[in-house]
């Protein structure tokens, strides 16, 4: 016997058995090793075998000892060679089975799903994209002024280079009308006329206005006032004058008697009151009216009288001739009154006011009288008034005045006369053209007659006029006529577009509370413009604003989130959801009562999903009818009975689905006929249905009136079913919160496993005086989520109710924030540089893509230095930047970046939504180049 020294090395043990190997897995491996052996392996073994006593009888080995070789060409050796080879295949495959049977390794979608069964989980489906829908009618004439917009209407998108067509369709109905197509905010309002404003714009840049024009100002429900032009400047950019103007002249109470009279005149006696039923209202007043009111001396008792039939004789007041417009009136004519200049009647040589001496043929001298001896009373003094105009008498007219030369004064035409800063209104008659010689002057001139503008009160309408002409003086006095009304233009109006409302350019009538509208324009910040945003509102209220112009201001339930520019603003009022998929109806088969868990499969998939309130986040569109009675979805046949009419959906790997009815225990059978079983429903979903904005133009429903559609907003929400990867790390969210929301992970874990959802991220804040729940949640692609689409709204409201009701919830969208390198590398000789650089841009995309981040997670410069360095081919690595794009450090060689996340407490308020930093996808290096 001989025995081996522990030093002896094993060149003289021949053959042993190899298999089987050892199994040894070490936890959180992506795949496992579960071989037995392999072909080698069990070839070793099976050769070792022929020449071991302890498996071989002494019959065998009798036989065994003929066997002088292990060359492969033998039989018995290729014998044993291909069962080393059937052992390879079986062990092979055993350990493929052993990968699929766990989570973490498996590596079929199939497999993924038969796990999935096992815990009652049912990956995302994925949903359909949403986007609302501007329509438009038509507005020709004769077109209908409305048209109902059903649900399924039909429009498409225009796709544009490597994309395909999308199919979208109303999921609500609208009555749309034409005066709803594009709806404007009220930029412009009409310009105030108020007492005392002192600059005024007109339309046009010739309104032939010049220095000292007169204009009459009637503003609305107000008395006119009168003012004098004092700057004229050209506006020819805006295509408008403006025009500055002297203080105005108020109008005032004027009387006849004194000031000490008038200013002494107490309360009426009451024996001087009287009973009367003429009423007079202020409301029925003309608009128009006298600059000036007068009282005249003839009324100086202060006699009173006491209304005693508010409703009686209003019809009897005797009506104004004629009312003053609104607006303002230039006067092209200016002028004075004949002998406003004459001399002063002292200041005349004595042959003119008195005569002379004179020689005739009789010796003796004869007293000659001057042409204006004994005229000095009926000259023009400084006192002189229109009321007491010398030669006013051999006027056959009532009231005339004489102005200093020819004007073409309008019969009927107003005319005010000003003297200081008395102003009044008059009516110009009967003007006369004729020559006059007096005060020694002479000229051809103008006389008109005198009347009040409006004489309704007024039974002695002459005498009054007498009275108020009184108190204009013969030089001092200016008439203005040849009145024209100037086109006023209208002045911007900032107030119109707010957070909460809009103030619209016209009368919208038919808008009702709860209707949806799309507000668009240039989002400004602080005076800075953030580019062109749309968002959807719904009106909460309305009401017209300023009736007189008849405009209408709409309010919004939640308020606008940005501040725009009012001249940029348009309100698109004729809006629809739509969600991407196309109506389908198809005949699925005939039901046969003697199978129990019939199915069937729909010819047309993918199944198109909606973005739901449940715990999934998502909901068929699937109606199932049997003999044209409709059956319900449910979950599980599990807790059903045998006369309950469900169904349940099946989604298979690819993208296929199936429907399984109950075997008369565990829901009802369908009962036997003939093509009894039908399905309606829509195809399509996906991230593919998230078109641009102003993609979606195409109408192929065309209700009457109708002409055309558009997306203002680009179509959101729409995300893919889950791979295999999002199923792996979603599969155990979806058991552990089991529909209860108590801890920070529940809220989070529910939100990852949310459909619409790539990532969330949940922390606690205060609300004042509870704590609350903030999560911040992204896309499966990385896509925002908008606070106004069915994912957010339907993930919050399903977030409330699984948790603490007293709990509240608050939910935003993830910040974006892109960093960026530039770096130089050396090649390892051999490495073909071109290759190696494509290869690194790809490793640093996906090594600090959106997939590969979480948030608040910050980039080491040392994690870029490893990451570029694990390329093969790279020998060295120099990163000469690394910074945000956007915030501190920019440009710069930072050692690490920083990204932010919601600070446990932080008030809610204040709280924003979690940074994800992520390489620049359009620009990942400044420059990647080769170290020389």
């Amino acid at each position: 016997m001989t025995v081996r020294s522990p030093g002896m090395c094993s060149c003289c043990e021949g053959l042993k058995a190899q298999t089987p190997q050892e199994i040894y897995n070490r936890p959180g491996l992506s795949s496992i090793r579960y071989r037995s052996g392999t072909y080698s392996h069990f070839k070793a073994s099976l050769i070792a075998g022929l020449s071991d006593a302890s498996l071989l009888s002494d019959r065998q080995l009798q036989v065994m000892t003929g066997l002088k070789t292990r060359e492969d060409d033998d039989f018995t050796i290729a014998l044993l060679d291909a069962w080393a080879t059937v052992c390879d295949v079986l062990t092979f495959y055993q350990e493929r089975i052993a990968n699929e049977c766990y989570l973490r390794t498996a590596a079929e979608q199939e497999s993924i799903h038969l796990l999935a069964r096992l815990i009652d989980y049912r990956p995302s489906p994925g949903i359909a994209a949403s986007v609302p829908l501007a329509f438009f009618m038509e507005t020709a004439e004769g077109a209908p002024r409305s048209a109902a917009i059903d649900c399924k209407t039909r429009v498409q998108s225009i796709p544009g280079p490597g994309q395909v067509p999308i199919i979208f369709e109303t999921v609500e109905k609208i009555q749309a009308r034409g005066e709803h197509n594009e709806l404007l905010p009220r930029l412009t309002q009409k310009h105030p006329l108020t007492f005392g404003r002192n600059t005024f714009y007109f339309q046009g840049v010739s309104t032939g206005l010049r220095q000292g024009d007169g204009l009459l100002v009637k503003p609305e429900n107000e008395p006119p006032y009168f003012c004098l032009v004092a700057n004229v400047a050209v506006l020819a950019q805006e295509h408008k004058t403006m025009v500055k103007v002297q203080p105005p002249l108020r109008v005032k109470a004027e009387t006849n008697g004194s000031g000490e009279e008038n200013a002494n005149r107490g309360p009426s006696p009451d024996e001087n009151k009287t009973k009367t039923n003429e009423v007079k209202p202020e409301e029925m007043r003309p608009k128009g009216g006298m600059l000036l009111a007068a009282i005249s001396a003839k009324s100086g008792n202060g006699n009173t009288n006491t209304v005693t039939d508010t409703n009686a004789n209003q019809l009897n007041m005797i009506k104004a001739i004629d009312l003053l417009p609104v607006g303002v009136t230039a006067f092209r004519i200016r002028c004075n009154i004949f002998g406003h200049n004459a001399p002063d009647f002292d200041s005349l040589p004595k042959s003119l006011t008195v005569g002379t001496w004179g020689p005739v043929e009789d010796p003796l001298d004869v007293f000659q009288k001057g042409p204006y001896f004994d005229s000095k009373d009926h000259w023009i003094g400084k006192d002189s008034t229109l009321g007491n105009y010398p030669s006013k008498e051999e006027d056959s007219r009532s009231n005339p005045i004489f102005l200093d030369s020819e004007y073409p004064i309008a019969d009927g035409g107003m005319i005010v006369l000003k003297d200081k800063d008395n102003c009044m209104l008059f009516r110009a008659t009967e003007p006369v053209n004729s020559t006059k010689s007096q005060f020694t002057l002479t000229a051809r001139i103008t006389s008109i007659n005198i009347n009040l503008f409006n004489d309704y009160f007024f039974m002695a309408a002459e005498d009054l006029v007498q009275d108020f002409l009184k108190n204009f003086t013969v030089r001092g006095t200016t008439v203005f006529s040849g009145g024209e009304s100037l086109a006023l233009s209208d002045l911007p109006y900032s107030n119109s577009v707010s957070t909460d409302g809009i103030e619209l350019d016209r009368y919208v009538g038919d808008l009702y509370k709860g209707q949806t509208v799309i507000v668009c324009g240039q989002a400004t910040e602080n005076g800075v413009q953030k580019g062109y945003r749309c968002e959807k509102v719904t009106i909460s209220s309305f009401q017209p604003q300023d009736q007189s112009e008849g405009f209408t201001r709409i309010f919004f339930k939640e308020g606008l989130k940005n501040k725009y520019s009012a001249q940029s603003v348009k309100i698109y009022g004729n809006v629809a959801a739509a969600t991407a998929g196309e109506s389908k109806s198809e005949i699925l088969g005939s039901g046969d009562s003697s199978q129990s868990f019939q199915r069937f499969h729909l010819l047309n998939f993918p199944l198109t999903y909606l973005s739901a309130q449940n715990s999934q986040g998502a909901a068929s569109t699937l109606d199932v009818y049997v003999d044209d009675v409709k059956w319900q979805e449910t979950a599980t046949l599990f807790d059903c009975g045998p006369a309950d009419r469900v169904y349940t959906v099946q989604m298979q790997p690819d993208q296929k689905t199936a429907i399984m009815f109950g075997d008369g225990r565990n829901g009802a059978r369908l009962p036997t006929g003939q093509d009894n079983v039908r399905a309606v429903y829509r195809k399509g979903l996906g991230s593919s249905g998230n078109v641009d904005a102003d993609k979606i133009t195409l109408l192929l429903s065309m209700p009457l009136g109708l002409k055309s559609v558009r997306n203002p907003q680009a179509a959101s929400g729409g995300s893919d079913g889950e791979d295999l990867e999002s199923s792996r790390l979603n599969m155990p969210l979806g058991i552990s919160a089991m529909n209860r929301l108590v801890s920070l992970n529940d809220y989070e874990d529910f939100s990852r496993a949310f459909a619409g959802i790539g990532k969330a991220m949940a922390t606690w804040t205060w609300n004042g005086r509870v704590r609350g729940i903030f999560v911040t949640v992204a896309g499966p692609l990385g896509e925002a989520i908008e606070d106004d689409g069915p994912v957010y709204v339907n993930l919050q409201k399903e977030m409330q109710r699984q948790g603490d009701p007293f709990v509240p919830v608050q939910l935003v969208s993830y910040r974006k924030v892109l960093f960026r390198i530039a770096a130089q590398v050396s090649i390892k000789s051999g490495y073909d540089a071109d290759l190696v650089i494509s290869e690194i841009r790809s490793t640093v995309l996906s090594g600090f893509s959106f997939r590969s981040r979480s948030f608040g997670q910050p980039v080491f410069l040392s994690e870029v230095l490893g990451l570029i360095r694990s390329v093969p081919g790279v020998d060295g690595v120099d990163v000469s930047r690394l910074y945000r794009v956007q915030g501190s450090g920019s440009g710069g060689r930072n050692q690490v970046l920083a990204a932010s996340s919601p600070l446990p407490g932080e008030e809610a308020a204040k709280a924003v939504g979690a940074e994800l930093l992520i390489i620049d996808p359009s620009q990942p290096f400044d420059s990647l180049g080769v170290m020389s």
